[in-house]
């Protein structure tokens, strides 16, 4: 009798485990289609200086999807003057498992182009994305106002 109970109850287990099969092969690609989805783009920030800054109407940031053999090479964006007293700052997105070649230009107010920076690589790292917006602090009543 009690191997009759052992066997009936195998076969349960296994009516059940073959009843889930299903269920777990198709929630396999879910997952990895969902983990695919959660890279971000890292943000990358670039900072240059310049020695004449009143001699600079604007800058160019030059990208490069492969290393470029042409000084030309590239798609340019213009950024305007991001900084002040010839310190610049830019910031740019890198997409998930991908590496991007940058290089900065400067214009001058009679549209005359400098040469381009040297081309450096910026390689996208997992983590590196931006963190978003602040969330919204909480008031609490009984909170104390006084200085600490």
């Amino acid at each position: 009798m009690h191997q009759a109970k052992t066997s009936q109850s195998r076969r349960k287990r296994a009516a059940l485990l073959l009843a889930l099969a299903p269920f777990v092969v198709w929630l396999g690609p879910i997952k990895a289609a969902h983990a695919e989805e959660t890279l971000e783009p890292m943000l990358a920030l670039i900072e240059w200086e310049h020695p004449f800054p009143a001699e600079v109407s604007y800058f160019r940031v030059h990208f490069s999807d492969t290393r470029p053999q042409a000084p030309e090479a590239g798609t340019a964006i213009e950024v305007g003057t991001p900084g002040a007293r010839g310190r610049y700052r830019w910031s740019f997105a890198v997409q998930p498992e991908t590496s991007v070649w940058v290089s900065v230009q400067a214009i001058g107010p009679t549209g005359l182009e400098s040469p381009l920076s040297e081309w450096r690589k910026y390689s996208w790292q997992a983590g590196s994305g931006a963190l978003g917006l602040p969330g919204r602090p909480v008031l609490v009543q009984e909170a104390s106002r006084e200085p600490k």
